[in-house]
């Protein structure tokens, strides 16, 4: 039987790279509503992005709109998306608000403007899962918990600091691999959870 929250997880050593080239992102604030693998950026990759407050409950309409503003944007200034699209983390509140960045990663640093930011992710060494299935449900939630329960055990120390609004990360995010519009299954999205390990 097909499980739509199958996790599967690759290791990477420690000098490996999980390469993240620049990127154009929105940033939204949004309210609510095994053995990962660990490599490391070099160096910081860059991106575009937007950002604002959003409540989790409106994330599933906020996100593919941000999305696709980020993508106009793009093709608006001839730069060629190098990665698949993803969302950076940077305080989480499941309670009340997420600060989030929506984001396209591209192959050189740009000047971005109209509501649409530049910014690299840190460089650093990463634990990361890959989730397979729907966006829908709870799997996405239960990919990022087996991550953060993996790396409890192995002794990790994520880059993550307190802030008044919830639990605060250096560089968290989620890269969404598979694109919906080629593959209609959603059993077989593929998505990639990621966690910046702190610098000893």
């Amino acid at each position: 039987m097909h499980d739509p929250a199958r996790l599967s997880y690759e290791t990477i050593g420690d000098a490996q790279h999980m390469k993240r080239p620049s990127v154009a992102t929105t940033r939204r604030r949004s309210s609510k509503s095994d053995t990962p693998s660990k490599g490391t950026h070099q160096p910081d990759d860059q991106r575009t992005k937007a950002r604002r407050p959003r409540r989790t409950a409106v994330l599933p309409e906020a996100i593919p709109g941000n999305h696709r503003k980020v993508y106009a944007w793009l093709k608006e200034h001839g730069v060629s998306p190098s990665g698949p699209p993803f969302i950076r983390y940077r305080v989480i509140n499941m309670e009340t608000k997420l600060d989030i960045e929506l984001g396209v990663p591209v192959a050189h640093p740009v000047t971005a403007s109209g509501g649409v930011s530049a910014d690299a992710l840190p460089a650093g060494r990463y634990a990361s899962v890959v989730y397979t299935g729907p966006y829908a449900g709870d799997g996405l939630m239960r990919a990022n918990a087996a991550l953060l329960d993996w790396g409890a055990d192995k002794g990790l120390e994520w880059d993550r600091f307190d802030d008044p609004n919830g639990d605060g990360f250096g560089s968290r995010y989620e890269s969404y691999i598979t694109d919906p519009g080629e593959e209609p299954d959603p059993m077989k999205w593929v998505t990639e959870v990621a966690i910046r390990v702190a610098d000893r």
